[in-house]
């Protein structure tokens, strides 16, 4: 066997072994957990997704509680469950289906990440490289919560990996862009800031493009009509240019910073001094294409982490994939220089002992609202018509495991109506009554549940005086019986 062939050997068994590792750590907590907690190992927004996909399955169209159409969803990802919620039908299978589909596609991640490092560092950086994804406490979340992380991730790496075979060329046709091109274009319909990685490939790029009119057109083109295309979806379906969870936000003014100014722009600061830091490391490690490669995955994570945290104020613990890549980007940097193997040695006990932690939580649940959802649900499915109205703010999986019509009161998965009668109307009460919702059910301690912090978000206290408590799902061993849901019936005035 001569040297190259042994090292390619080497490459694709750390390519296994990568993904194999992803899909262990992964797997074995939920195993844990059984079939019966996988419904709160998923985050309540994907049960949006997961509703919305099942009526479309069922020929119900893009809504969530099947009277509203909305556009509050990334459209890739809502695209690949649809095919799931045809196949399987009942509450928990489709949600095993989505776990696995989750599961594949991080390995796949790891698996790409892994090989495309190993053609331009060494092997050991490349393994770390690739195994980092489950090294970090709050991978789980992002990577198997039921929402678009682990798509995200493995779209970013195969348009990264493509782009680097185009960007390791002194000089590249115009066709050669178009590939990458599309990868990142797919990217952003998976997860809509990762769009960011357009403008900064076409600055890395510029120069191996020969300042080619026709290759920037290559390049940045299928991500131009992606961009006009989902705001033209997003016009003929809720009539806003944004996606009606972004008009939403920003008219209910969720983004105003409120006393988080300082750790928001501290936040920005630390993505972008994490990203040169990684990259000032490498400085005198590596080739032009190593350096432009991290400059890629560090600078767009870095832009992608601002954007999020200077329009909503927070990272969702769902959204760390660009902590994740920053994470590549510092794992490689500190790789360089010869200590390739101490770093895998370290990123594999992290794994160890982010696995460990992951079978202690397992094995002493802590407190979360997901279970008392979940059976406030079913309580509505086997109490209510199916044609009974529901509000709740955090709609989520009382919407999925009720098979009922809940209107989410948040207007995040629901329509241009909400936004235009309630967030700017303030009449909450007005459209509730022209909705004919006629019951609550929302996150509320079980001791003294009551509806005033979300009727206090649009001014409506008043709606109180209607709500007579009919059921509380809550923890009875806690003092003030939190985490619970209560449900609620609207008597006429």
């Amino acid at each position: 066997m001569t040297s190259a062939q042994g090292s390619a050997k080497s490459a694709t068994r750390d390519v296994v072994a990568s993904a194999i590792l992803v899909a262990l750590v992964l797997t074995i907590p939920l195993l844990l957990g059984g079939r019966r907690a996988l419904p709160s190992a998923f985050q309540d927004d994907a049960f949006y997704y997961a509703r919305i996909a099942r009526n479309v399955a069922r020929g119900g169209g893009l809504t969530f509680d099947g009277l509203h159409t909305t556009s509050g969803f990334h459209p890739l990802w809502l695209a690949l469950l649809v095919p799931i919620f045809v196949v399987w039908s009942g509450p928990v299978p489709p949600l095993l289906a989505v776990v696995a589909f989750q599961i594949l596609l991080a390995s796949g991640a790891a698996a790409v990440m892994t090989a495309a490092l190993a053609r331009i560092v060494d092997r050991w950086s490349a393994l770390a490289g690739g195994m980092v994804f489950v090294a970090i406490p709050s991978t789980g979340a992002s990577l198997t919560g039921g929402l678009e992380g682990a798509l995200a991730l493995a779209s970013v790496a195969v348009a990264w990996s493509l782009w680097l075979d185009v960007a390791k060329r002194v000089r590249s046709a115009p066709s050669a862009w178009i590939g990458p091109g599309l990868a990142f274009a797919l990217a952003g319909l998976a997860r809509l800031e990762a769009f960011v990685f357009l403008p900064v490939v076409l600055v890395l790029s510029f120069k191996r493009m020969g300042k080619s009119a026709t290759s920037v057109v290559a390049l940045c083109a299928p991500g131009a009509a992606a961009v006009a295309l989902l705001m033209a979806a997003n016009r003929a379906l809720t009539s806003t240019w944004l996606p009606i969870s972004g008009a939403i936000k920003a008219a209910a003014r969720l983004n105003r910073m409120d006393g988080r100014a300082l750790p928001v722009a501290t936040g920005v600061v630390l993505a972008f001094v994490a990203a040169a830091a990684a990259l000032v490391a490498m400085r005198r490690a590596g080739t032009d294409v190593v350096r432009a490669a991290l400059a890629l995955l560090g600078v767009a994570a870095a832009l992608w982490i601002a954007a999020d945290l200077l329009s909503v104020g927070t990272l969702e613990p769902w959204n760390r994939i660009p902590v994740l890549l920053l994470c590549v980007v510092g794992v490689v940097a500190l790789a360089s220089r010869g200590r390739g193997k101490i770093v895998a040695v370290a990123v594999a006990l992290l794994t160890v002992a982010r696995l460990s932690v992951g079978i202690a939580r397992e094995a002493v649940p802590t407190g979360s609202y997901a279970p008392y959802r979940w059976a406030a649900g079913v309580w509505l499915r086997d109490h209510l018509e199916a044609d009974a109205r529901i509000g709740s703010w955090n709609a989520g999986t009382i919407g999925y495991a009720s098979d009922r019509q809940v209107v989410n009161l948040d207007g995040l998965v629901n329509d241009r109506t909400y936004l235009a009668e309630v967030l700017r109307g303030h009449d909450l009460e007005g459209y509730l009554e022209r909705e004919r919702i006629s019951w609550i059910a929302e996150q509320a301690c079980g001791v003294d549940p009551t509806l005033e912090p979300y009727l206090r978000r649009t001014g409506s206290q008043a709606l109180s005086r209607r709500a007579e408590l009919v059921a509380s799902f809550y923890d009875h061993a806690a003092p003030d019986g939190c985490p619970g849901v209560a449900i609620w019936r609207l008597r006429g005035d």
